[in-house]
């Protein structure tokens, strides 16, 4: 993904953990229902996902998504926009 792409254009850029995480498809649907109303604001969503490609086209194949999600399994977005993994937050919500 390339940010210049967007460039002069609004962007909310979402990160979520894997495809399964129930916080996380919960976030998920909150941006589904709020689309309309974040996009009449001039902004594109982009929703970032610790698995790969595959496991977001299977499991999300029953939910219509209006916006962009890539699967990011190596972190290299992550790592490119400084995104942390707090390490104790993740140990705490298992």
């Amino acid at each position: 993904m390339n940010l210049s792409n967007y460039k002069g254009k609004k962007v909310l850029i979402a990160y979520f953990r894997y495809a399964g995480c129930p916080v996380c498809n919960y976030r998920v649907h909150e941006l589904i229902e709020n689309y309309d109303k974040i996009q009449s604001k001039g902004y594109n969503i982009i929703a970032v996902f610790e698995s790969d490609n595959k496991v977001l086209k299977d499991y999300l194949i029953e939910t219509p998504i209006l916006f962009l999600v890539i699967g990011d399994p190596k972190f290299a977005l992550y790592k490119k926009y400084a995104v942390e993994k707090p390490f104790w937050k993740i140990l705490r919500s298992a």
